[in-house]
C-alpha cells in the first residue's frame, strides 16, 4: 500500500462535474492505497465530513485537510477570469501543506487532480516525490463551423476562448515545466487532449476519461421494437453544451418515431432551448426536469436508452 498526497480542490460525495470527479478519483484510489486530500474548505468541508462521519468504514484509508480560497464575488461579476488569481493563491497554499505533510508523512507520490485542464498545475511538482498531474483536459479549441448555432455571447465567449487557448498552449510557462518535471506522469482526459499534450510538450500520457460515476450501471436497456425510445441529456444549459443541434435533429425524425427527451440542468440558454422546442413542435416530447440530486439523475439515466 502506497502513501499518496492528492490536490483535489473540488470535491464532494453528493454532487456531479468537477466536484463528483474529485471524489470518485479519491474514493477509488483509496480502495487500494492510503491517501491524504488537500480540499477546497468553504464549498466541501461539511459535505466531506458529513460523509465520512457516517461511512468511517467506507472512507478509512481518507485523510482530508482543508484550506479556503479566498474570493471577491463581486469582482469575478464584473471580471470571470479573477477567479484564477484567486485559484492559484489556493494553490500555492496547497503545496506549503503538502511539503508540510510530506515533511511528516513521507508520500511515495503526489496527485494533482483538479480542477481538470491545463492552465493551472498547481505546484506539487516542485517537490522531490514521483508526480502524476491529470486528467488533463481544455487543450481543444471549439470547432469554428459550430458557432453559427452560438447565441451572441457564446460567440464572443468561445471565440475569445479559441484564441487565448492557442495562445496560453504555447506561452503559459509553468504547464510546460510541470509536465516535463523529473519523475512526472501525465494523464490525458481524451485522446484528443493526448495529441495535443505530445505536440506541445513531447511527452506521452494516459487517457483516463474525467467523467464517471462509483454507481455504474452494468445492464443495458434494449428498446424494443415500436415503443417509446427514452433519451437523456444532462449539462449547463449554455451555448457550448450545443443542446439546440439535438432539438433541431428529433425534430426531423419521421413522425411514427415515438420517443422522449429527458433534460436535465439549467442555465442561461434553458428559456432559448424551451421556445426552439415550441417552435420545432417538439416540446411535448420533452421533459425539463431541471438540476436535480445525484441520486435523481442517476435514476433518471438507469431508465434511458440513449446518454
Amino acid at each position: 500500500m502506497y502513501k499518496i498526497l492528492i490536490s483535489c480542490y473540488a470535491c464532494s460525495p453528493n454532487r456531479g462535474s468537477e466536484p463528483g470527479m474529485g471524489w470518485n478519483f479519491v474514493k477509488g484510489i483509496s480502495q487500494f492505497h492510503e491517501v491524504h486530500v488537500i480540499v477546497e474548505q468553504e464549498k466541501w468541508e461539511q459535505e466531506i465530513l458529513t460523509y465520512t462521519a457516517e461511512n468511517p468504514k467506507e472512507t478509512e484509508n481518507l485523510h482530508f485537510y482543508f484550506i479556503k480560497k479566498k474570493r471577491n464575488r463581486k469582482l469575478r461579476k464584473i471580471w470571470p477570469p479573477s477567479y484564477y488569481y484567486f485559484y492559484r493563491q489556493w494553490q500555492k497554499e496547497a503545496y506549503q501543506l503538502a511539503v508540510e505533510l510530506n515533511q511528516k508523512e513521507n508520500f511515495d507520490l503526489v496527485h494533482q487532480l483538479n480542477m481538470v485542464g491545463f492552465r493551472e498545475p498547481g505546484y506539487l511538482w516542485k517537490m522531490k516525490v514521483p508526480f502524476v498531474w491529470g486528467p488533463i483536459g481544455g487543450m481543444v479549441n471549439t470547432p469554428w463551423r459550430f458557432f453559427s448555432e452560438f447565441d451572441f455571447y457564446g460567440k464572443l465567449f468561445y471565440g475569445g476562448r479559441n484564441v487565448l487557448n492557442s495562445l496560453q498552449q504555447y506561452y503559459l510557462r509553468r504547464p510546460k515545466k510541470a509536465a516535463l518535471s523529473k519523475n512526472s506522469m501525465l494523464i490525458a482526459a481524451t485522446p484528443d487532449n493526448k495529441q495535443f499534450i505530445k505536440k506541445l510538450w513531447n511527452k506521452n500520457a494516459v487517457i483516463i476519461a474525467e467523467v464517471g460515476s462509483e454507481k455504474v450501471q452494468t445492464n443495458v436497456n434494449v428498446r424494443n421494437k415500436n415503443t417509446c425510445i427514452n433519451i437523456v441529456w444532462s449539462g449547463q444549459h449554455t451555448s457550448g453544451k450545443a443542446l439546440n443541434i439535438l432539438l433541431m435533429s428529433l425534430s426531423k425524425l419521421p413522425k411514427d418515431v415515438d420517443w422522449k427527451l429527458n433534460i436535465l440542468g439549467t442555465g442561461k440558454m434553458t428559456n432559448k432551448w424551451k421556445a426552439l422546442a415550441i417552435k420545432l413542435g417538439i416540446n411535448e416530447n420533452c421533459n425539463w426536469k431541471g438540476w436535480l440530486t445525484q441520486p435523481e439523475a442517476l435514476e433518471v439515466m438507469s431508465k434511458g436508452h440513449v446518454f
